[in-house]
């Protein structure tokens, strides 16, 4: 496995970590420009890509550089800057294992990575600039950019996230502004893609948009904003705050300063009557167009950015420092589960990487399940599951590299340890050599706990010990009950039947014991199995993990899809996607309707240097998954039919597709073929007979 490069010196953090910044203007103005950079990718081969910052959308860009000079392109890709987590020197992805070294002569410090998402599995984008200082100007001004982003008021960081999906409707359409034939769409697109969960009629969002586009000839990102104040904000609640904070002034206009004041200590408890400092507080709310006025007030609009916004947090900013100087185990620590682990604790991958996320998000207890290992070192995954597996020392460097990147108190390493005595004397040896000064090893006071003042930036080991009087001999290792669910006799998916959906979910089983536990989850990812997509699948595959999707059938693909769609009485909406036997690169959605088989072509275009995918004109989607989904909610509608995709066609067996699959070869044919090879190992597979053993 790789040994990766922590470098603190060559790395800046953003979440936790505390870095001097450089006014964001002083490097917006050439970011804006952009740099031509090349884009490295595990997959692909590197390629030169221009790199730029949108600044009204807050979004890192790149795009193949234009054939005018030293210009830009549409753009191919991008990153939400508030997303970012980290930028770091170097090229790092999260899942190490699948990482690729790339060219042994990548210049290093010409190399960033940008570690973006918002879970806590990170997507990583890596790029190589011209030279070190370039390099070094893009991983400060990123930096940069997003402290910038995250400090900014509500309504600006709205505005920003607004005005990067009216784009995104816009470049779907390729026009500046919605066209009236296509915001109905549009607009059911965004509500769509942002999974708004409040209930609405379809009539109400036609009056919203009515109200707004009286005759309009476009739709322009004002009305968008309008439309979206109208959508999410719950008139009632500032008109119950107004009629009773406001006295006999009519509630309409607004909540003055006084108004404001006394619902800041009636109902939220926020008992101070400084004056100022309401009004302050009011002044990052309201309109820049009236901060100057004489008279200052919270409209309808303004009032709810504030009850949203981080500023009205349950907690109070300016709490006391905590006393640090108690017993350790006087205090609440935040503690990792399976830390290694970077998605489920069945199939999930384990990596170095995921040490490192939780460390830098504060985390002061981490866990290693720590096994056996085939070469005499250990190594670590979730013992008997099908977790990959991570070498122990490889883990340890990445613990040193990040220890105390975010936090200089103690770090505990809590050790779930299934090793024999022989591996356990090399993990012993590994933690004295990597960890070095760091590891506590011994205690000045036996009777009391030191404290976390008198512990920074130090290593505990968390392990039990022999019982006094017992030598090594007599060592042995019970799991006992407490080692979640991995001594299992069995585990495995099942499908249950949801009550209220009669649908057939998949979840994960484990067998333990007397006791079947099983995921409340449903649709998680599993191979071989439906129900999911494969975690970070980039979108444009994610339908090939789908079982609705058949691939290439063949050259009578669509006499294919007949037959697999006729082959049973399925209902209307039964549905398959397959490639495109006449349109390389398109796609074919094959589906039944009255007992008929209809398809329908999902079409390919580049619209601003982006591949989009639509059956109906104006209704274009990023990739064949969200389509799809989209047409599970939003009818399909054609001359002669009108229809929601419903359930899909069983994927053909692939092992029918094969060379070495007979099915109708008997046992004895079998024998003689075989006895026919010349050498060992050649095999065949055909159907078992039921009256016999295969």
């Amino acid at each position: 496995m790789a040994n990766y490069d922590y470098l603190p010196n060559g790395t800046v953090t953003i979440n936790g970590v505390s870095t001097q910044t450089t006014d964001t203007n002083s490097y917006l103005p050439q970011m804006e420009v952009g740099l031509q950079m090349t884009k490295l990718s595990i997959k692909r081969k590197p390629e030169k890509r221009h790199v730029w910052v949108n600044n009204a959308t807050r979004q890192l860009l790149w795009g193949k550089p234009s054939s005018r000079g030293n210009g830009r392109g549409a753009a191919d890709g991008g990153v939400d800057l508030c997303d970012v987590k980290e930028v770091r020197r170097g090229w790092h992805d999260f899942h190490e294992s699948n990482r690729s070294t790339g060219d042994p002569r990548l210049p290093v410090r010409q190399t960033f990575s940008v570690l973006h998402g918002t879970g806590f599995v990170l997507s990583s984008t890596a790029f190589t600039a011209p030279s070190e200082n370039d390099a070094a100007f893009w991983v400060a001004g990123i930096n940069s950019i997003v402290s910038d982003s995250l400090i900014a008021d509500y309504r600006t960081r709205v505005k920003r996230w607004l005005r990067k999906e009216f784009q995104h409707l816009c470049i779907s359409n390729e026009k500046e502004n919605l066209q009236p034939k296509n915001v109905n769409a549009s607009l059911k697109q965004f509500i769509s893609r942002v999974s708004y969960k409040r209930s609405f009629s379809s009539s109400h969002v036609q009056q919203l948009v009515s109200s707004l586009h009286n005759g309009k000839t476009d739709f322009a990102f004002s009305d968008f904003l309008e439309f979206y104040l109208g959508l999410v904000y719950e008139e009632s609640i500032f008109l119950f705050v107004a009629s009773t904070y406001s006295g006999c002034r009519g509630c309409s206009e607004g909540l003055t300063t006084e108004e404001f004041s006394r619902f800041l200590a009636t109902e939220q408890f926020e008992l101070e009557s400084d004056i100022d400092r309401v009004e302050s507080l009011m002044c990052r709310f309201v309109d820049d167009s009236r901060t100057d006025s004489d008279v200052i007030f919270l409209t309808r609009s303004e009032f709810l950015d504030y009850l949203y916004s981080s500023t009205n947090s349950i907690l109070d900013p300016r709490r006391p420092a905590h006393d640090m100087s108690l017993p350790l185990c006087d205090y609440w620590i935040a503690t990792s589960h399976n830390t290694y682990l970077g998605s489920d604790q069945f199939y999930g991958e384990s990596s170095v990487e995921c040490y490192a996320r939780a460390l830098r998000a504060g985390c002061r207890c981490v866990e290693l399940d720590c096994w056996d290992g085939p070469t005499g070192s250990p190594i670590i995954y979730h013992g008997r599951t099908l977790t990959s597996k991570l070498a122990f020392l490889d883990a340890l460097n990445a613990i040193n590299a990040n220890a105390f990147v975010a936090s200089p108190f103690p770090l505990i390493l809590s050790i779930e340890d299934h090793c024999g005595l022989a591996q356990q004397r090399v993990m012993a040896s590994q933690f004295v050599k990597v960890f070095g000064d760091r590891l506590l090893t011994s205690l000045d006071d036996q009777t009391v706990l030191p404290s976390p003042s008198q512990l920074l930036n130090k290593i505990i080991i968390k392990h039990k010990k022999l019982p006094e009087g017992q030598d090594e001999s007599s060592f042995s290792y019970d799991i006992g009950e407490e080692a979640d669910l991995e001594n299992n006799t069995r585990n495995g998916v099942l499908y249950l039947e949801d009550p209220v959906l009669r649908q057939w979910e998949p979840h994960l089983f484990v067998l333990k014991g007397p006791f079947l536990y099983y995921t409340v989850e449903t649709g998680c990812w599993v191979p071989g199995v439906g129900g999911g997509v494969e975690p970070d699948l980039p979108p444009a595959r994610r339908h090939t993990k789908c079982p609705w999707f058949h691939g290439n059938l063949g050259p009578n693909a669509r006499t294919v899809a007949e037959r697999l769609l006729l082959q049973e009485r399925y209902p209307d909406g039964t549905f398959l996607v397959r490639e495109s036997g006449t349109f390389v690169g398109d796609y074919s959605l094959s589906f039944v309707w009255a007992n008929t088989v209809y398809h329908c072509r999902i079409k390919s275009s580049q619209i601003s240097g982006t591949t989009k995918y639509y059956i109906l004109e104006g209704s274009a989607f990023n990739c064949v998954y969200d389509l799809i989904n989209v047409y599970k909610e939003t009818p399909l509608k054609g001359d002669t039919f009108e229809l929601l995709l419903g359930d899909t066609v069983p994927q053909v067996t692939d092992h029918a597709q094969m060379e070495w699959y007979h099915g109708s070869t008997t046992r004895l044919q079998a024998e003689e073929y075989l006895r026919r090879m010349p050498l060992d190992g050649p095999s065949s597979c055909g159907k078992a007979n039921p009256t016999r053993t295969a």
